[in-house]
């Protein structure tokens, strides 16, 4: 995961100076890598052994795979039936296993946090606090803290 760059967002009638924080520059291409990544390097490395898996046909699907493959252990994706392919395909170069089920299945173990057709332990896309801890409150959280850093620093890309 990079600290994205943030560049100054030149609008004179602002009350102050505005920053764009170009977290589209992670390896995936979103923010979600940074939730996928607290929740996986949260756990043990025994849970890790079996790998992990998520149920996402989007950015979150891609975050937990390209982490799977950075720490080299297996990982599987729940897909609907309707996902987009450019997605599905963006996941399955980064090594994941794409498993397809009907959408009413998928909503099943998206609500149920079951499936028994993977393996590994579930990397939830919204209800899991390790996630939700860089994902859903990176408004307030991990980017505004990043960003932070990186003006006091004086220096606006950091890696």
């Amino acid at each position: 995961m990079l600290r994205t760059p943030l560049v100054p967002l030149n609008l004179p009638e602002a009350p102050g100076a505005l920053y764009l924080k170009l977290e589209n520059l992670q390896p995936v291409g979103s923010f979600k890598m940074r939730g996928a990544g607290n929740a996986i390097m949260a756990l043990d490395k025994a849970r890790l052994s079996d790998g992990v898996w998520t149920v996402s046909a989007g950015n979150m699907a891609q975050g937990v795979a390209w982490y799977a493959r950075h720490l080299g252990i297996p990982c599987a994706v729940i897909v609907p039936d309707d996902a987009p392919q450019a997605k599905v395909e963006a996941t399955q170069r980064l090594g994941a296993r794409i498993v397809t089920v009907p959408f009413a299945e998928y909503q099943a173990i998206q609500r149920d946090h079951v499936c028994e057709l993977v393996r590994g332990t579930l990397i939830h896309p919204f209800a899991d606090e390790s996630v939700m801890a860089f994902q859903y409150l990176e408004a307030d959280g991990a980017v505004a803290h990043d960003a932070a850093r990186s003006v006091a620093a004086g220096s606006r890309i950091r890696r």
